[in-house]
């Protein structure tokens, strides 16, 4: 009898050293870096991480140990994370065995926020913009960089445009040119770009375009065919019909511009072709011999302004805005109000008549002015 309650009390023992020990594994614990265990215990186990891609039910992190796991989350509690953004370390518990990088038979019971990824900033001039992306001149030079911005804050962007500084916070790192790994958060135009708000609202968004616009003021004179006060059109002497988007822009010389005048339209960007969108008209100019009298264009005279290529008292050959070399006979022409006709000076060339392409022989030049 006394052999058998030995033995009692020895299993008695060993029952309660395993409880213990069933009790103190029943906590969350972290996953090892090493190979897991071949069986499931059913306990919850946690793996450290940075997010490297997230979308609708599936996060994928890079470990501590350089490992790249993907998780389905579908049903997980979310709650102890503020944004699931690439860069942001996270805790992913889980029931189940992850087999090295594979972890499609785990279930994610929770996810966990352990740092928040700070900000950044990068400032620049904008290339190109069509609402949903962003391409960025970095101040101090380097390559262009293009940014998904449909997301983005833009409640300090005031309607951005073309050639505009603007601020870009993002999370996120950036890798050479490759921005695919950062989320834009904020766009913060610079003060001085800042329009008013008509501005903004009354001028369509800026498509993109292939050629990087300068931001030095350019000008380009022609004969108003059409103004709404938001959109000017106009015909160069060249025949070349521009229209452009002139809210906001600068029209204190423009002495109230109708259909006929002749203007002189500054804008930074650049034209492609007779593509004006994708510049911002800064001021327009109204010529001096339209100010008070429209009567000048409408009767027939019109003015083309550019700069000399040649001259030799009969001849006068300019390059005009839109790049087309033109030649001219002057003998006759009213030019008091030249100082000197040189090669490199701007020159109005005022005439009657037709100009066809290139061809200017149907065409008499009335007066020269600089």
């Amino acid at each position: 009898m006394k052999r058998v309650k030995q033995l009692l009390f020895a299993a008695l023992a060993v029952l309660a050293a395993l409880m213990v020990f069933s009790f103190a594994a029943c906590g969350s614990t972290p996953e090892s870096s090493s190979a897991p265990a071949s069986d499931d215990t059913g306990e919850t186990k946690y793996v450290e991480g940075t997010v490297t891609d997230a979308a609708m039910d599936t996060v994928t992190i890079q470990t501590k140990d350089g490992r790249q796991i993907s998780f389905a989350t579908e049903g997980a509690d979310m709650s102890g994370i503020a944004d699931l953004a690439v860069g942001t370390d996270v805790e992913v518990f889980y029931t189940g065995i992850i087999n090295g990088n594979d972890a499609s038979t785990v279930k994610v019971v929770r996810l966990r926020e352990t740092s928040a990824p700070a900000p950044t900033t990068i400032h620049g001039t904008i290339l190109e913009s069509d609402g949903s992306t962003l391409v960025l001149q970095p101040d101090g030079g380097g390559a262009a960089l293009t940014f998904l911005v449909a997301d983005a804050d833009g409640s300090e962007a005031n309607g951005l445009v073309v050639g505009d500084d603007v601020t870009v916070t993002y999370t996120g790192t950036i890798s050479g040119t490759d921005t695919s790994g950062v989320t834009v958060t904020k766009l913060s135009q610079s003060t001085a770009d800042a329009h008013s708000q008509q501005t903004a609202t009354s001028a369509p968004a800026i498509p993109a375009h292939a050629t990087p616009p300068t931001n030095e003021e350019q000008t380009i004179y022609g004969t108003i065919t059409y103004s709404d006060g938001a959109t000017l059109t106009i015909v160069t002497p060249d025949q070349l019909t521009y229209s452009f988007h002139v809210a906001g822009a600068d029209a204190n010389e423009a002495n109230g511009l109708g259909e006929g005048d002749g203007v002189h339209v500054y804008y930074v960007g650049t034209l492609s072709g007779q593509d004006a969108s994708n510049v911002r008209v800064t001021r327009l100019v109204q010529n001096p011999s339209d100010t008070g009298s429209n009567m000048q264009h409408k009767n027939g005279t019109n003015v083309l302004s550019g700069t000399i290529t040649y001259a030799d008292g009969a001849t006068l050959v300019i390059d005009t805005p839109s790049g087309q070399e033109l030649s001219f006979l002057i003998a006759g022409a009213d030019s008091t109000g030249c100082n000197g006709i040189a090669e490199g000076a701007h020159i109005n060339v005022y005439y009657t008549g037709m100009i066809n392409g290139d061809d200017t022989s149907n065409v008499t030049v009335t007066k020269l002015t600089q």
